[in-house]
């Protein structure tokens, strides 16, 4: 049987193709890895629900108000402005303080570039579908809702109902003392 033999190779030849097939290795590995993107991009927004009527004195009658708009306007926060794959959308969803929603509190999930009003041009001849479920179940619901819409599956489950139109524009979730309301625009 013969002996090993070790073979020594000219360093400088070598170093090119290592560096080469690492460089492979480490884009094939980040490829794979990478988070499945959606296909739109999604902003999160926070409607912090405030009484109009509740912050009139005296001084103040309800005509002097702000027109509605610019009252609901000045209550929207952004959240979160891109959300372009899964990963970005659970880094957010699992540190959410979902129990610290308080009542007519809202939190949207829209296109990006959409607007959570009627008046932004995206939503002018849309329609919302809303369900009522009992709050212990509401955050699952929410949830099971936002990935169908975020990962645009939720257009195929209903595609017998409403054909070729682009249904999958935002979510919504509301708290209520017993139940939850959830929302879907379309």
């Amino acid at each position: 049987m013969d002996r090993p033999i070790i073979q020594v190779n000219d360093y400088e030849q070598h170093q090119g193709a290592a560096s080469t097939t690492r460089k492979t290795l480490h884009q094939n590995l980040l490829v794979k890895l990478r988070p499945l993107p959606f296909q739109y991009h999604w902003t999160v927004w926070f409607d912090k629900h405030s009484d109009p009527l509740a912050h009139t004195t005296f001084t103040t009658s309800i005509q002097n108000l702000p027109p509605l708009q610019q009252q609901y306007s000045s209550r929207l926060t952004v959240l979160y402005e891109d959300v372009a794959d899964i990963a970005t959308f659970y880094r957010i969803y699992n540190n959410y303080p979902w129990d610290r929603i308080r009542l007519r509190d809202t939190v949207h999930i829209f296109r990006k570039g959409v607007q959570p009003v009627w008046e932004d041009p995206e939503n002018m001849n849309g329609g919302c579908w809303t369900f009522r479920v009992p709050k212990v179940k509401g955050q699952e619901f929410f949830h099971e809702v936002v990935i169908l819409v975020m990962a645009n599956e939720l257009q195929a489950a209903i595609e017998s109902v409403a054909e070729n139109q682009d249904m999958n524009k935002s979510t919504t979730m509301s708290s209520a003392s017993a139940y939850q309301s959830d929302s879907i625009a379309t």
